[in-house]
């Protein structure tokens, strides 16, 4: 009996030998597994992530044949520059047959302007509101409407009411009856205006000009006045530059006087002036007709051997004619003066061939 419960005590014990032994082995088993996966992962990023990098590198640098390691950064580069130089090859007898002409810049005096957009008003220095001396009956009108008077001309006669006695109303300038508010029999008040008097031999030209604009203008200078709807154009002289400016459009007010004996500029018509500041001496200058965009830039077709090259401009103060160039054309600079255009499209012709 008692040897049987030693066999038992036995088993049981080498059950659970062998019950900790397989829990140990399961779990070491699970770790281990583990442990391959995070290595392959581990291997697998680094085939994806390193190595396709470091070929790439490599074959950039045989690629190009020892320009070594700037890869598609330095083509970027590259493309970059080749605005910043590009350029046409044209040959000097297809420039003559094209008719582009070759100038060198130059100094040169600019005489620039600031437009002004406005209408044509009377002069208020040559017109005048006719009023009677004296209130009482109108006897007579000897003027009517649109009627051209001289000066000195009688308009009226009035008797007054308190003395019965009669006296003439006459113009004191010539001019055009702008205005009449009389008739025969009709009693008017003392300082009651009757007529009005306009001299259209000088009208004005009232316009705005910017802020930004105005701080050169000053009266005298010659201005050249145009309405385009009547076909009207003249010479005229700045004879106000107000002081005050306006707080809403920022902008000041100026009038031009303009002659008018001929009649041709009506009194209410728009127009536009270019007023001529005071010339300035530029030390490079170009013809407004060489100025091309390109890229989004200002550029000039420079002559250089036998390509003319697109070379950005910084253009300052301008006239009809020329610009002021402030970098990018030094004296003596060969550039495209007339019919720039072409060289800008023989330029987008070449690049776009280029890209295809």
């Amino acid at each position: 009996m008692g040897r049987r419960n030693g066999i038992s005590s036995k088993i049981e014990s080498l059950k659970r030998s062998s019950y900790v032994t397989y829990t140990w082995l399961r779990q070491s088993s699970e770790r281990f597994g583990v442990a391959v996966v995070l290595a392959i992962t581990a291997a697998l990023c680094f085939l994806l992530l390193v190595v396709p990098k470091t070929q790439i590198a490599g074959s950039g640098h045989g690629g190009h044949g020892g320009h070594g390691g700037h890869g598609d950064h330095g083509e970027e580069e590259h493309e970059e520059g080749a605005d910043e130089n590009a350029s046409v090859e044209l040959e000097d007898d297809v420039l003559e047959s094209s008719g582009i002409d070759i100038e060198e810049a130059a100094a040169t005096k600019i005489s620039p302007a600031v437009t002004s957009r406005g209408q044509i008003v009377e002069n208020p220095n040559r017109s005048m509101n006719v009023k009677p001396r004296f209130g009482g009956i109108v006897k007579s009108v000897h003027k009517d409407f649109g009627d051209h008077v001289r000066k000195g001309e009688p308009l009226a006669v009035i008797e007054t009411a308190s003395t019965r006695s009669t006296y003439t109303i006459r113009t004191v300038l010539d001019g055009i009856v702008a205005d009449k508010r009389v008739v025969v029999g009709a009693f008017v008040l003392e300082n009651e205006s009757i007529f009005r008097i306009l001299d259209l031999g000088t009208v004005w030209f009232q316009g705005k000009v910017p802020l930004r604009e105005a701080h050169a203008l000053k009266a005298g200078f010659q201005s050249h006045v145009r309405d385009r709807m009547q076909g009207v154009d003249g010479t005229g002289t700045v004879v106000y530059v107000s002081p005050v400016v306006e707080e809403d459009t920022q902008a000041i007010d100026v009038r031009i006087e303009l002659e008018n004996k001929a009649g041709l500029w009506r009194v209410g018509s728009f127009g536009e002036a270019s007023i001529q500041l005071k010339p300035i001496d530029a030390v490079v200058a170009i013809k407004n007709t060489a100025l091309q965009e390109f890229n989004g830039q200002t550029v000039v077709f420079i002559r250089q051997e036998d390509r003319l090259v697109a070379t950005p401009v910084v253009i300052g103060r301008t006239d009809e004619i020329w610009s002021e160039v402030l970098a990018g054309v030094e004296p003596g600079d060969r550039y495209v003066s007339r019919n720039s255009f072409l060289a800008k499209a023989e330029l987008l012709k070449s690049t776009a061939e280029h890209e295809h």
